[in-house]
């Protein structure tokens, strides 16, 4: 059987994200797909696609449920910026050599004013909501390499208008033999949707390629772990993320990162709770322009 080698797979998920980016024309919409889910991805900058392994990667990166001990169910709540609200549950189950994932994701904008003309007071006010439901397989091709994809179903409605579509994420994780180092690859969100109104809304295409390791050493009651990720964004360009995670006593987690390219904001904060079988996470994400603070909330419960 031939070896996969994860540079080779990584230029391959270029290469796919160059060809599909290049038949957009203007700007994408369905931006919810872009904002990251899970507290505890968040409080690390969101350099989460080689770390997630549990329901969460759903979201992050399909192969990584492959690399999952136990199965997991998960919920996720981002009280995000100018009110804007979103929710997001999942299911992960581990199998020997593979694993199945489920995910309902919402997004929802409230209070958008409506006008046919400048004036002083809007004629009402109306909301936008955004859908993505789907499932998720991966599955362990070797010892160290695993793949895995989601499928997914989207759905928009702003004012009285409304469009379905469909999109699919594909991803890789690569355990180079190095203890505590995993590698990993993704790329997310093709598909297309149908018209809303007079023309259909463009995708947001995302190629990641993340890194994580886990330090070898414990500080008697230290274990730390460090995360870095590449986002390019079709007609966006390419930005960066790091993280670390410190985890003390084996229960309490401290979490800083840095997102960098992007105008709105540049560190999260995080802290979570770790029991044997239960996980709760909250994230803190200052924004410039005086747009505020937002708020992340999670928690996975192992089955």
């Amino acid at each position: 059987m031939k070896k996969w080698g994860f540079p080779g797979i990584w230029k391959i998920v270029l290469l796919i994200g160059w060809l599909y980016g290049t038949g957009f024309a203007g700007s994408t919409g369905m931006a919810f797909l872009k904002v990251g889910v899970d507290a505890r991805a968040v409080g690390m900058g969101e350099a989460y696609t080689a770390f997630a392994r549990d329901a969460a990667a759903t979201f992050w990166n399909p192969a990584g449920l492959a690399g999952g001990v136990h199965s997991t169910v998960f919920f996720h709540h981002n009280q995000w910026i100018q009110g804007i609200r979103g929710e997001m549950g999942a299911l992960a189950l581990v199998r020997r050599k593979s694993a199945w994932g489920f995910h309902v994701r919402s997004f929802n904008v409230y209070g958008i004013e409506v006008r046919d003309r400048p004036t002083s007071e809007p004629l009402e006010e109306t909301s936008a909501h955004y859908l993505s439901a789907g499932i998720s397989y991966a599955r362990r091709l070797s010892q160290s390499f695993h793949a895995g994809i989601t499928v997914k179903y989207l759905y928009e409605k702003i004012f009285v208008e409304s469009a379905g579509g469909w999109a699919v994420d594909v991803g890789a994780t690569y355990l180079p033999g190095i203890t505590g180092l995993r590698l990993a690859a993704t790329l997310q969100n093709l598909g297309k949707m149908n018209r809303l109104y007079r023309e259909a809304t463009a995708l947001p295409v995302l190629a990641r390629i993340g890194v994580v390791y886990r330090f070898p050493w414990e500080m008697k009651t230290v274990k730390v772990q460090v995360a870095g990720d590449g986002v390019y964004v079709v007609q966006e360009g390419m930005r960066f993320h790091v993280g670390s995670e410190l985890l003390f006593l084996r229960q309490l987690a401290i979490r800083m990162g840095g997102m960098f390219g992007y105008e709105t904001h540049t560190l999260n904060f995080g802290a979570g709770l770790v029991r044997s079988s239960f996980r709760l996470d909250y994230a803190i994400v200052p924004f410039n322009n005086d747009l505020g603070v937002t708020h992340r909330f999670s928690v996975a419960f192992r089955l």
